[in-house]
């Protein structure tokens, strides 16, 4: 039994630090990050402003949809410093936090204001998650307007991005929220502008937990955008979920240990 129990440990500590899957998101999911970002105006395009806004940006997952034949997670966000405004966000279900699609809404008339696809999405992560991994993807970012007298969007612009991401690590990191393991994943944006961003995901949250964003102008990087989680809440505990893996690893590994056992018997 010593053998087995070395080899169940071995097998469930695998399991755990090898690499980071899928995360899986349920209905009531909320992440609150602290985010600095040029003033929110009529367009998400990347841009460098000396002024900066820092708001709290609140994402509860409200289910899953089929949007545009892609099936998402919709969250439901909101600025605490602009209450004029609501938004409702679509991520990938196949690789969460990946964006897909974007809704804003006047929160006064309940009607749409803009709208983004991210066709077929960001990418800033990819599953499995592991120290090393590296990927390249591009994605084509769309914004219309709604125009309320013709109800119909009209497109305002359309920008081709090509990725460069690397997993360079797994770090202990610090944010109001507390201190999580996260992987450090660096990623390079080629469009108009060249950015570079640096995303610090934790499994046990579900989510990035903090990031930052830089515009590359003659080779010096210019910070325009970060972000760091101050408080968050999930409807399935991280740990439970751990929980329920480990214990079907371990039944597995017992099954598989007895089958073994038995036909050296015989």
């Amino acid at each position: 039994m010593k053998s087995l129990a070395a080899i169940l440990f071995i097998i469930v500590l695998g399991a755990a630090q090898g690499s980071c899957s899928v995360p899986v998101w349920n209905e009531g999911d909320t992440w609150v990050w602290e985010v600095a970002e040029p003033g929110i105006g009529k367009s998400r395009e990347v841009f460098l402003s000396e002024k900066k806004e820092v708001n709290l940006l609140t994402s509860v997952v409200q289910g899953k949809e089929f949007i545009e034949g892609a099936e998402c997670y919709h969250d439901y966000e909101t600025y605490d410093g602009h209450p004029e405004s609501e938004y409702h966000s679509y991520y990938l279900v196949s690789c969460p936090p990946t964006e897909h699609h974007g809704i804003q809404y006047d929160t006064r008339t309940k009607k749409p204001v803009m709208k983004s696809t991210i066709d077929p999405g960001n990418y800033i992560v990819q599953f499995p998650l592991y120290v090393g991994q590296t990927w390249n993807e591009s994605y084509t970012f769309v914004e219309w307007t709604y125009q309320e007298e013709s109800d119909a969007w009209t497109q305002t612009s359309e920008i081709a991005v090509e990725i460069e991401a690397h997993v360079t690590g797994i770090e202990s990191v610090t944010v109001p929220a507390g201190t999580f393991e996260a992987y450090k994943i660096e990623v390079m944006y080629y469009t108009f502008k060249m950015v570079k961003s640096i995303i610090w995901y934790s499994p046990e949250v579900k989510n990035s937990i903090r990031g930052e964003a830089y515009v590359i102008e003659d080779k010096i990087p210019h910070l325009y955008y970060e972000y760091q989680l101050v408080d968050y809440h999930l409807a399935q505990p991280f740990l439970l979920e751990m929980g329920v893996t480990a214990t079907v690893i371990i039944v597995v590994a017992v099954l598989a240990y007895y089958i073994y056992y038995k036909k050296k018997k015989r």
